[in-house]
């Protein structure tokens, strides 16, 4: 009798749930999302076509953004998450948008709207890529002349993946990816299965051979 009173899950519930399960695995450091999401920081949300495909923006509780926002954190995106999506009965990515210390909402790039399967997450090949400008500028005391010349700016930037510091250089499909770290070691950061590779070429040397640049 009294399941006739008990309270539907709302699509906003589900999505909740689904930022507080992929927060939950895999936490960032200084940054308490989980936390600021089980409190109730999440109270409405609306799908947007910008600044990225099928942004879906959040509407935070005004007293609990002022308690975890950090004038000073850093903007962020959190890239390789993936999701089961029962709709398509397979995974896909969802890209959580962090700005001040504050979720601000998350992106589904594959399509406008996912069934999560909330209990199917996986985080293996989760990484952060900040929206700083001077990613380049870094990369640039790290490389020469020649091998910044065979690169794409636009395919660059600093990423964490396992506590230490790498830069995204190139896409190679499959979501794999060609990365640096600061003291210029190449590796080839593949998907599936989840794996950090070092690479013995030289970055022009793989770059030249493989890539054809």
């Amino acid at each position: 009798m009294f399941n006739l009173f008990k309270k539907k899950s709302t699509a906003l519930d589900v999505q909740v749930k689904l930022m507080m399960r992929m927060c939950a695995a895999f936490p960032i450091r200084g940054v308490d999302l989980a936390g600021q999401i089980s409190v109730g920081i999440i109270i409405g949300v609306k799908i947007l076509n910008k600044p990225f495909a099928n942004y879906n923006k959040f509407s935070l509780d005004s007293g609990l953004l002022n308690r975890y926002e950090d004038k000073k954190g850093r903007s962020f995106l959190v890239r390789g998450i993936l999701v089961y999506d029962l709709s398509r009965d397979s995974f896909e990515e969802v890209i959580l948008v962090v700005g001040y210390g504050i979720l601000l909402g998350y992106s589904t790039p594959a399509a406008i709207l996912i069934n999560p399967d909330v209990a199917r997450i996986d985080v293996r090949s989760a990484h952060i890529q900040y929206f700083e400008t001077d990613d380049l500028d870094k990369l640039k005391e790290i490389l020469s002349e020649e091998e910044l010349q065979l690169i794409n700016p636009a395919d660059v930037y600093e990423m964490e993946l396992k506590g230490k510091t790498f830069y995204h250089l190139h896409d190679l499909g499959d979501g794999d990816f060609l990365a640096v770290d600061r003291e210029k070691n190449v590796f080839k950061i593949t998907h599936d299965p989840y794996e950090i590779k070092k690479i013995e070429e030289s970055l022009t040397h793989y770059l030249k051979e493989h890539l054809g640049r």
